[in-house]
């Protein structure tokens, strides 16, 4: 197996879904969606991911094995499963299982679905975690807008300058909240 396959499993494996999510709503709250950031976020989340694969042993391990070459398909996947099987809840992989006869959740385990299960269940759930999380983040950031546009309206400033106080107010809100720190903490969490 190529190294480029196993590093892209492994990192599948990792929290990236989550951040890259969270972080590309984060980047739509802030107004910043016609800036070039789209990069820095990708790099960003790359580094949480190796991170969050640098705290899990055994994404550790199977990392360190790949990128020695020594590691087979089979290998990979076995490690990976392990890993994969402490993340994921049950109901999911069971709701995701359409080959079995019966739905019967209490009966299955992580370990009885196959790996192709496993990675789908796990990554379904790291997009809703961060589907949440950046829900979390919009709002405060729509209610700024929103106060902020209906400030404006009443005093009939021109609205062309309501990006820039309004980016001006989210940004300076975020960082007095300390909103990196808050953040990185979640997603790795």
């Amino acid at each position: 197996m190529d190294q480029f396959t196993a590093f892209s499993l492994i990192i599948c494996c990792s929290s990236f879904t989550k951040i890259i999510v969270t972080l590309t709503l984060l980047r739509f709250a802030l107004g910043l969606q016609s800036a070039a950031f789209g990069i820095v976020i990708i790099f960003f989340s790359l580094a949480l991911g190796w991170l969050s694969i640098e705290s899990n042993p055994t994404l550790r391990a199977a990392w360190s094995s790949a990128a020695d070459g020594a590691q087979t398909w089979a290998e990979l996947e076995k490690g990976l499963t392990i890993a994969l099987s402490a993340k994921v809840q049950p109901e999911s992989v069971a709701s995701l299982d359409r080959n079995k006869e019966s739905d019967n959740v209490d009966n299955k385990t992580p370990e009885q679905g196959s790996f192709a299960l496993l990675l789908s269940s796990f990554l379904l759930a790291e997009l809703k975690a961060g589907l949440l999380l950046g829900l979390i983040l919009l709002l405060p950031f729509i209610a700024i807008d929103l106060l902020l546009a209906n400030i404006f309206a009443l005093l009939n400033f021109n609205t062309s300058s309501l990006d820039l106080i309004s980016l001006s107010l989210k940004l300076g809100l975020f960082l007095v909240i300390d909103g990196w720190d808050k953040i990185v903490a979640k997603l790795l969490g």
